[in-house]
């Protein structure tokens, strides 16, 4: 029965030893995997700093892009609404000075005529008063 007893302690004793050594065994690799995943997150948060970094530098030129491009279509609109009206300005002028110029003709040519007009009333003025003054004194004569 010692002996037995000394077999069943000796057994229940290596399976101690086994079961430590397995204990131990796995603590160490719980560690080892413990440590291997802390660095690999310290590794993901830098990546992911550095990426977030970096999208925002590329979410701030795209927006950058956006206000420019936005800014140039506005631009150009408000410079082909000024070119639109500063056509429409030269179209009036030229008008206008067109107008000008065949009124200033046109009143040239009026009074060349009305120059022209008075002179012909003048001459025949003088004309009718000699021939009034002609008739006067041809009819003065035959009674004196």
């Amino acid at each position: 029965m010692f002996e037995e007893l000394h077999k069943h302690i000796t057994a229940q004793r290596t399976e101690v030893n086994s079961l430590k050594e397995q204990l131990r065994t796995a603590n160490a690799a719980a560690v080892l995997a413990n440590d291997t995943a802390s660095t690999r997150l310290e590794e993901i948060l830098s990546e992911e700093r550095q990426q977030a970094s970096t999208d925002r530098q590329n979410l701030l030129a795209q927006i950058t892009s956006l206000v420019m491009a936005n800014g140039d279509a506005q631009d150009n609109r408000l410079n082909s609404k000024i070119n639109d009206v500063r056509s429409e300005i030269t179209a009036s002028k030229e008008s206008l000075e067109a107008a000008q110029s065949a009124h200033t003709k046109g009143m040239d040519s009026w009074n060349d005529k009305e120059s022209r007009f008075v002179e012909d009333v003048c001459t025949s003025r003088e004309s009718m008063k000699s021939k009034l003054k002609e008739d006067w004194i041809v009819s003065l004569s035959p009674c004196i």
